[in-house]
């Protein structure tokens, strides 16, 4: 079987992109067809150590789509996601754009160490990107996620992997106090937005262990990044 994988290492939504390692096992594979329908599995793994993530949002679009920019501030629709867990406003608001081709809900709460898999199907792959989102449930406004990665290129049978780093969508102040964290059955969104307005790169937990007096966190609660990987594989 002609196999193409890559391995990407995101630290930014948009513009920096490290690179880890890219192999080929053959040479020259057969292009990929324009203007025809492809599926893909996408497979998602929680890589942390106690941070639940709440249901993905899987978005599967062409050029003119945007659910999240650094320095910019967060969406009504990513602000619930990032402070609640709740996808269904970022889905509802992909699947009404025009840009948007297929777009996928997690099945459930994702839990350290575990996987979940999502077949998504498109009419067009050409120009096609991937889109996702999940809240860390264990911080404030917390999300792990990638926007538009290039998955266009690949062959059938190839695999794509990337590492997702966690984003703070700078709504909600991290103070990690009990009541405000949905995973230790806190509020979730609340349309005060207290903190810097615009999204940024995660800088973690701090917990009580290191003198946040707010926290209900402890060690076991910090993360460093990545906190999710994601394998997509085309199938068709």
């Amino acid at each position: 079987m002609k196999t193409k994988i890559h391995i990407q290492i995101v630290v930014a939504l948009l513009g920096l992109t490290l690179y880890g390692c890219s192999y080929d096992n053959t040479s020259n594979p057969n292009p990929v067809a324009a203007n025809t329908s492809a599926s893909y599995e996408i497979m998602f793994t929680n890589l942390t150590a106690n941070q639940p993530i709440s249901p993905m949002a899987v978005v599967l679009h062409t050029r003119g789509y945007t659910s999240a920019s650094l320095g910019a501030p967060a969406s009504i629709a990513l602000e619930k996601l990032a402070e609640g867990g709740d996808n269904a406003s970022l889905l509802s608001e992909a699947a009404a754009h025009a840009a948007v081709l297929a777009s996928y809900g997690g099945a459930g709460v994702l839990m350290p160490g575990l996987s979940e898999t999502i077949t998504a199907t498109v009419s067009n792959h050409t120009g096609l990107a991937l889109s996702m989102a999940g809240m860390l449930v264990n911080t404030n406004d917390g999300f792990a996620g990638i926007q538009a990665l290039d998955v266009s290129g690949l062959a059938v049978g190839a695999s794509q992997e990337v590492m997702l780093a966690v984003f703070d969508a700078g709504t909600e102040a991290n103070t990690e106090a009990v009541n405000t964290l949905p995973g230790q059955a806190g509020v979730g969104f609340d349309m005060l937005r207290d903190d810097v307005n615009f999204i940024s790169v995660h800088r973690g937990v701090v917990t009580a262990n290191d003198g946040l007096t707010t926290s209900t966190l402890n060690e076991s609660h910090r993360f460093d990044q990545p906190a999710v990987r994601v394998s997509i594989r085309r199938i068709s």
